[in-house]
């Protein structure tokens, strides 16, 4: 897979650039160049560094309970760690970094360098997060709900969309972890927004039902979860836009309730000119080999007219 001019960030510390010698080793004929910076490096825990909050507690008794205040106060992601940094902070530090990751996007033809197409970020749990959270304008709420990632694990990100984990890396013990474990929720904050539009789209029972006859279509095993990539094939780009979102990747196995999350984001983003159960019911016989999907796009094509027909002659004077 050609991924053109690819850069690769890392962190500093010692335990990132063992990462990076790795993915070197295994992949570094995918690896153009490699820049350190200081911004990616952990969050700084002051006095807690190397303890970790259980032992901070019993070491520094004070401490610990004016930082429990403040995030009783003022939130986890604000909160500062005592002679530390505070969530909000790593934020800021490592967004000092964007200015050059786009500079350097251009091609450097007197160094023989083209446009860097890619670049691969190695980093640590927090700074993921706060490098996520900032590059694709998150707000702090998105922080709060969502964990720090996996050890080894690979998210996607592309232009300001987060594609989600396209490897879910490894838990306690160095086991293996499944993708269905590493599902990232989405930012709560702009769901809230999207739902105080004038023009949202209303989500009704029909469309859960239909929904839900889609999703037992899909779930040949019945076993409760569908394969997303096989769902998003079948529902495709019906009105100029995947009714599916992008928000998990390729052969990830997710949950109804999950996809009907999904579903329900999706149907605020990009509001269909017709019902969600119309859709929903045309790719249920899509995925159920009644019709085929040509077919399907062309009765689609057929009620969107219906219910939108074109402006007449007496119309336009």
């Amino acid at each position: 897979h050609d991924m053109g001019y690819c850069r690769m960030w890392v962190s500093p510390f010692a335990r990132t650039r063992a990462t990076a010698e790795g993915i070197l080793e295994e992949a570094g004929e995918w690896i153009s160049d490699v820049k350190e910076s200081p911004f990616l490096v952990e969050q700084d825990w002051g006095l807690f560094e190397g303890s970790g909050m259980d032992d901070a507690q019993e070491h520094f008794p004070d401490e610990f309970k004016r930082l429990q205040k403040l995030r009783d106060h003022q939130g986890k992601f604000w909160a500062r760690m005592p002679m530390g940094e505070s969530c909000f902070d790593v934020c800021t530090r490592v967004s000092n970094l964007f200015g050059a990751v786009t500079r350097d996007r251009s091609p450097k033809w007197f160094k023989g360098r083209d446009a860097i197409e890619n670049i691969v970020v190695v980093s640590h749990g927090v700074t993921i997060r706060a490098f996520v959270m900032m590059w694709c304008h998150y707000s702090p709420e998105w922080f709060e709900i969502n964990e720090n990632p996996p050890n080894c694990s690979i998210q996607l990100v592309e232009d300001a969309e987060h594609r989600g984990y396209i490897f879910p890396g490894y838990g306690h013990g160095g086991v293996q972890l499944e993708m269905k474990d590493v599902i990232m929720n989405p930012d709560p904050v702009s769901r809230a927004i999207l739902s105080r539009r004038a023009d949202v789209y209303t989500w009704t029972n029909s469309d859960t039902q239909a929904a839900l006859d889609f999703f037992h279509v899909l779930d040949k095993d019945q076993n409760g979860r569908v394969d997303a990539s096989e769902a998003r094939k079948v529902l495709g780009p019906q009105h100029g836009h995947p009714i599916l979102p992008d928000l998990v990747s390729d052969n990830i196995f997710i949950k109804f309730d999950q996809f009907l999350l999904l579903l329900q984001e999706e149907s605020q983003r990009q509001h269909p000119p017709i019902s969600y159960a119309k859709i929903l019911a045309l790719a249920t016989r899509v995925a159920a080999d009644e019709i085929s999907k040509e077919d399907a796009q062309k009765e689609y094509l057929t009620m969107v007219r219906t219910k939108h027909p074109p402006p007449s002659v007496m119309d336009d004077a």
